[in-house]
């Protein structure tokens, strides 16, 4: 890996779409690390929680440029992690903002405003939402730094081994 292509990886890295393109505006500001993550494994187990407890859930689909960021870090890496995975439900309140799924709306919305997502709509406020799933017992959050430092240990040994 040449210095031009390192540089240009970290630059990368470390680029907030929020911060770089429109499509965060309006977002609720809440950091990548404080919001919740339900795993794949755990999200049956989530959406029957919520129907156990009296909360309507839609599946449907939505236009990405209807949906709207919760969050206000959105790692530019989403173009990679999304791809192969776009057909995965975004979870969404009542009111469109997006509980799970950023990176792989951050894809689409990208590529493809208008284009149609699958999406779990959920009957409840957004600040509502957010509580019951920080709640939920399998939930994870996740700081974008943890991917951050895991390419940079990786480029760093590619620099060495220059």
């Amino acid at each position: 890996m040449g210095l031009e292509n390192i540089v240009s990886h970290l630059l990368v890295i470390a680029d907030n779409l929020c911060d770089s393109t429109p499509i965060c505006d309006g977002n609720l500001g809440m950091s990548r690390a404080r919001m919740p993550q339900i795993s794949d494994e755990h999200m049956s187990a989530f959406l029957e929680q919520l129907k156990a407890d009296g909360v309507k859930i839609q599946k449907t689909s939505m236009r990405a440029d209807k949906l709207k960021a919760v969050q206000d870090e959105i790692n530019s890496s989403a173009r990679s992690i999304s791809d192969g995975n776009t057909h995965k439900p975004i979870l969404i309140s009542r009111e469109n903002y997006i509980l799970d799924g950023h990176h792989r709306w951050a894809h689409i919305r990208l590529e493809n405003p208008s284009a149609s997502m699958p999406v779990v709509k959920i009957d409840m406020p957004i600040r509502q939402l957010l509580k019951y799933a920080n709640d939920f017992k399998f939930v994870l959050h996740k700081d974008m730094d943890e991917k951050m430092v895991a390419e940079l240990i990786t480029i760093a040994s590619d620099i060495l081994d220059l």
